[in-house]
């Protein structure tokens, strides 16, 4: 009998969240043709956390301009304000066109507050800066998507008393 491992969605806030504001104060925009063709999370897989163990999963974001990519920020942004953000974005590029920015994000569930308001669907918001002297970008707000849950296991005591 195959015995299944149930999930329950997690929630993370971060008390620094305002300080750490990326570029979303714009609606989504772009100049040029600088376009988003491609936003993967953790491998295309939901991002699961325990209670105590450290996780640490890897955004990448592909874009294309004719002019090549410079650069990009990321941001994640889930229910009940729950926030994550990075500076440390790197593009490497697949032609003289498209480049692929990722970076890595880490949640500690014994550092930083987690409640069920933030359980759920999270969203990555990516802002890309194309080569050349024009300045080239675009910002998308919700780029792409993906599930934060929280791993939870049950588990039964074979000795365990029956209830009449």
């Amino acid at each position: 009998m195959r015995q299944r491992t149930p999930t329950v969605a997690l929630l993370v806030s971060f008390a620094a969240a305002g300080a750490a504001l990326a570029p979303a104060a714009f609606a989504d925009g772009s100049q040029g043709d600088t376009k988003i063709t491609k936003v993967v999370v953790n491998g295309g897989k939901d991002v699961v956390i325990g209670a105590t163990t450290v996780k640490t999963f890897t955004v990448s974001v592909t874009a294309t301009d004719d002019q090549g990519i410079k650069s990009a920020d990321i941001t994640l942004n889930g229910p009940g304000y729950g926030i994550l953000t990075t500076s440390s974005v790197k593009c490497v590029a697949a032609s003289a066109t498209t480049s692929t920015c990722s970076t890595s994000f880490t949640v500690d569930p014994r550092v930083y507050d987690v409640t069920s308001d933030q359980a759920g669907t999270w969203y990555v918001d990516a802002w890309v800066d194309a080569n050349g002297d024009d300045s080239n970008f675009i910002w998308k707000e919700k780029a792409g998507s993906f599930k934060l849950q929280r791993l939870s296991k049950l588990t039964v005591h074979p000795g365990g008393q029956r209830h009449r």
